[in-house]
């Protein structure tokens, strides 16, 4: 009976060993979770062409703020010069035509004055010989009733052209000043862009190649080089990447369980996972938007799959973290 009943307490054993490891290890994910310390890279690049003159620099190397870390020229593509070569051009037939057009209108509105001007002098100069005529015939009469009666309806219409024909020339005087004057103005904004537009165009042929120096931000370490001297660099290619030489924020990814237990601004504590002597407290920065599939490295157990939400912890300047380093995240109650 006794043979019977060892085996029994043998799987009781095995049975309360699993549940208390499980217990365990259930206990031990709604309080840990795991992330890589990271540098925040910045990437060296331009929103145009440049030829790289000098590396200055090598990978891995460890500079000083203000270090020089590339050499670069900018040349200026010969069609940026000519299209403002073409813009003065095209600027210049503009205003060549505009004033033209005004041009005309005054040559026109001058034809007009003067051949109305011959019309009303031909018939002032009609009405004079009339006048004049009339009185050489009458001029042996002794009764001039009647001829002044005549020489005063010529004499009135005489008055009548020369009024005419000083109010023509007094609108006429003001129609032309007023389209000179629009000329002088209209004709100031094509000029000032011309001008500018030569300036630039100065201005570009002076600085068709330009000199540029690239400087370290802070100190930190230089990452990957993707170019080398004498090449030719396509806009917004990356010449180089720069970081800090610590490293300045845990990407990690939070448990299912633990959702509710972290939010913004908490304080966790970051603990090596190759050395747990080496730790820091770090502050919760950012939380992600939706639920992941975590990183096998990070997992509690790297063949099963599970899921979490990414976390951004940002860690002091002096943590004892390498880049990339696993870490391990504690929620401090």
């Amino acid at each position: 009976m006794k043979r019977l009943v060892q085996p029994y307490y043998l799987l009781a054993l095995l049975i309360g060993g699993a549940i208390f490891w499980f217990n365990a290890t259930n206990r031990s994910t709604t309080t840990y979770f795991y992330g890589f310390a990271e540098n925040l890279e910045t990437e060296v690049n331009f929103n145009y062409p440049v030829i790289v003159k000098e590396l200055l620099v090598q990978e891995g190397e460890a500079v000083k703020a203000g270090a020089s870390l590339l050499h670069l020229q900018r040349i200026k593509p010969k069609d940026e010069l000519a299209e403002e070569s073409f813009k003065i051009t095209e600027l210049q037939a503009r205003t060549a035509a505009w004033l033209a057009e005004r041009e005309g209108e005054l040559s026109i509105l001058e034809s007009k004055h003067r051949i109305d001007g011959q019309e009303r002098d031909a018939r002032v100069r009609e009405i004079e010989a009339e006048i004049a005529s009339r009185k050489k015939l009458y001029g042996g009469l002794s009764s001039l009733q009647d001829v002044t009666l005549d020489f005063a309806a010529l004499q009135q219409e005489l008055e009548a052209l020369q009024a005419e024909q000083a109010l023509r020339d007094s609108l006429y005087r003001q129609e032309a000043a007023n389209l000179r004057r629009e000329m002088d103005l209209g004709i100031a904004p094509y000029r000032s862009e011309v001008e500018r537009l030569e300036a630039k165009q100065q201005f570009d042929a002076e600085q068709q190649v330009i000199d540029i120096h690239i400087e370290a931000p802070f100190d930190g370490i230089v990452g990957n080089i993707s170019c080398k001297g004498g090449e030719h660099i396509p806009s917004f290619k990356t010449l180089l990447t720069y970081y800090e030489p610590n490293p300045t924020v845990v990407k990690g990814y939070v448990f299912e369980a633990l959702l509710a237990d972290v939010h913004l601004d908490d304080r966790l504590l970051v603990r090596s996972t190759s050395n747990p002597e080496q730790s820091c407290m770090g502050v919760v920065s950012g939380l992600g938007s939706r639920i992941v599939e975590i990183p096998t490295r990070l997992r509690k157990f790297e063949d099963v799959k599970t899921y979490g939400r990414e976390i951004l912890v940002t860690l002091p300047t002096d943590n004892p973290f390498i880049q990339k380093e696993k870490v391990e995240l504690e929620v401090l109650e």
